[in-house]
């Protein structure tokens, strides 16, 4: 239809309208402006999910007088159930006579979809198009890339792997599920894809960590037998880290080659053996007790396959539980697994326990010298059975048990030994077959103390609880002071105490020590040294000063006009009555005769005071007694006057 028999029409319209009206201001409506669209052609189709439809949609703009309006740009946007599907093109201008063509490409859902075209900036101009998508039937799978890549063990191979889906013409097919499957390890982006309208679909393959040969399965979901399989290799990385192939032995003896040697093999990330060879493994102790080394070789190259083999490694040290590092060039290192170290075998005697700096002569040495097995790296070598021989260099001539079996430790304990016949500096030497010897510290042999030469020196008196200082001197026949003698100090009685329990003469033959006693006494203090006794000493133990919370009163009942007797009895803070006077004791009388009888105080000069006061008429008086102005115990008593 022509534009001009349009417009003469709506001119004469107008006219007429004009006319009619009898007005000259009436306003036209602007029909050259699409008023809405109308669907001429291509809905209700029906097609595979993902393919093209057969038709074109073609829509008409049209302005309110369902004229057509040219050069209108309509677009055309997925509606309900549309998702993933496609128009060609996706906006297009009406032709002369208001048309607009598309073509579409359905979804990927099965079902019904809708297409809706728009006029461009008004929305509200619209129309739809509707479709049926099925399901599309793929009978086979076209490999067309990503076979026989090869990557790095754990990686994700260069290029994706890709299939096509077809039907039984061969055909491409949409909207059909792949399922993909991997083996020897790794893994795919995704466990399932769907087919695009090319028929297309990938995933993206990451390689499993162990080197070799991985495969991966495409299949159709809905058809049996309907696969492909991709071949991918997984390569060997660069050296990075090192594992144990085999451990050490978990037991050896201290300085001796382990028996199982350790093999260490040179691996990438993913633990898989590197064949690089020359590159060095060193062993170090990675725990253990201080002061161990390893002996032998503690370096070792990879071989072509990158196994470090260790051949002589051993640990010398003390016995203990140890573990062992292994390190190598930009390789992350590894321990190993626990190594008991035991003593190797005996090579030498180590003395465990000395004999005293000094001994008399004839004296049993105590402490008792004990020695031990011992191995090259001082080690204690538990042996029993062996037999150890003990000799004396210097003068005198030692007694005893000369030899001594080793017991189930390894030790040998001569528990009777004795050096007699001289006096001065002398050692020890202890040897048995095959092992080297050890010899004691040094031993000052003197002579045997002399009750009738040694003396205990103490204070003639010291008062309870004061310390007094006793010095004690051993001398041998000779007189001479002999330094080094054990000395302990005992008294008679009790109450005492000596500090401390046992004392050392010093080179001037003297032990020092401090008595004291809380019981006021005549004490014998009596020294022993070895087997005499020195003294004693005799001291006397007087009461310390007055107490007057120990200091006690005796009063009696009183009678009119006749005088009132009471006795004090002055004690120190250990409850010793004191024998001396001097003190100051007063007394108070309150209650019935109070103001009326005075006391009067005797000092008998023996610890005791007599208080003296006469009462005049019946009544209760009470007696208030102080010591140098302290209240004695039980004060104030009371007297019953009667």
């Amino acid at each position: 239809m022509s534009r001009a028999p349009l417009l003469l029409s709506a001119s004469a319209a107008v006219c007429a309208l004009c006319a009619a009206c009898g007005g000259d201001n009436l306003s036209l409506p602007d029909l050259t402006e699409p008023a809405r669209l109308e669907a001429v052609s291509g809905t209700g189709q029906a097609g595979s999910v993902g393919t093209l439809l057969a038709d074109p949609l073609v829509v008409r703009v049209l302005d309110s007088q369902d004229h057509p309006v040219p050069n209108i740009k309509v677009t055309f946007v997925p509606g309900a159930g549309a998702a993933g599907s496609t128009v060609q093109p996706d906006t297009v201008e009406s032709d002369g006579d208001g048309r607009a063509a598309v073509r579409w490409a359905l979804g990927t859902s099965a079902g019904g979809q809708t297409l809706v075209a728009r006029v461009v900036g008004n929305n509200a101009v619209s129309a739809s198009f509707t479709a049926t998508a099925g399901a599309g039937q793929g009978s086979q799978l076209e490999k067309l890339s990503g076979d026989n890549q090869a990557a790095i063990a754990g990686t994700q191979v260069a290029d994706s792997l890709l299939v096509r889906v077809l039907d039984t013409k061969s055909q491409p097919v949409a909207g059909v599920t792949v399922n993909w499957t991997v083996t020897g390890g790794g893994s795919v982006s995704a466990a399932s894809t769907v087919s695009r309208a090319d028929g297309r679909t990938g995933v993206r393959r990451t390689l499993g960590p162990t080197v070799g040969a991985q495969t991966t399965t495409a299949s159709l979901a809905d058809q049996a037998g309907a696969a492909v399989t991709f071949t991918s290799t997984a390569t060997v990385g660069s050296a990075g880290a090192l594992r144990i192939e085999v451990q050490p032995a978990s037991a050896a003896k201290s300085g001796e080659a382990f028996a199982r040697q350790p093999q260490l093999q040179l691996t990438d990330g993913n633990n898989n053996p590197v064949p690089q060879g020359g590159l060095a493994v060193t062993a170090r102790i990675g725990s253990g007790p201080a002061g161990a080394t390893l002996i032998g070789s503690t370096t070792a190259p990879t071989n072509a396959q990158g196994l470090a083999v260790f051949t002589n490694l051993g640990i010398s040290g003390p016995g203990g539980t140890y573990t062992l590092d292994f390190s190598g060039p930009e390789a992350s290192g590894v321990s190993s697994g626990s190594i008991a170290v035991s003593a190797g075998d005996a090579v030498r005697l180590d003395m465990v326990t000395q004999p005293p700096a000094s001994v008399q002569q004839g004296a049993t040495l105590s402490p008792a010298p004990v020695v031990r097995l011992e191995d090259a790296s001082g080690n204690g070598v538990a042996r029993s059975g062996l037999p150890v021989t003990v000799s004396l260099t210097g003068a005198g001539t030692l007694t005893g048990t000369l030899t001594v079996m080793t017991d189930e430790n390894g030790r040998a304990t001569f528990a009777d030994l004795a050096i007699g016949g001289s006096t001065g500096d002398c050692t020890l030497l202890f040897a048995s077959d095959g092992l080297q010897s050890v010899a004691s510290s040094s031993i000052r042999v003197a002579s045997a103390p002399d009750a009738g030469r040694s003396s205990i020196e103490a204070p003639a008196t010291v008062q309870a609880g004061a310390p007094a200082t006793v010095r004690v001197t051993v001398r041998d026949k000779n007189g001479t002071a002999l330094g080094g003698v054990a000395v302990s100090v005992t008294a008679s009685g009790s109450g005492s105490t000596i500090t401390p329990a046992s004392a050392t003469t010093g080179g001037d033959g003297v032990a020092t020590f401090t008595f004291s006693s809380t019981l006021a006494e005549a004490k014998s203090l009596t020294a022993h040294a070895a087997a005499i006794s020195i003294g004693p000493a005799s001291v006397s133990v007087t009461p310390a000063d007055a107490d007057a919370g120990h200091t006690t009163a005796k009063v009696p009942d009183g009678k009119p006009f006749r005088t009132t007797r009471i006795t004090v009895e002055v004690h120190d803070r250990y409850d010793n009555r004191l024998t001396k006077g001097g003190d100051t004791v007063a007394g108070t009388v309150a209650g019935t005769n109070a103001g009326i009888a005075s006391i009067s105080v005797r000092d008998n000069r023996d610890g005791t005071y007599t208080l003296s006061y006469t009462p005049l008429f019946n009544g209760t008086d009470t007696i208030t007694i102080t010591l140098n102005g302290t209240a004695i115990s039980g004060s104030p008593y009371t007297s019953q006057v009667k």
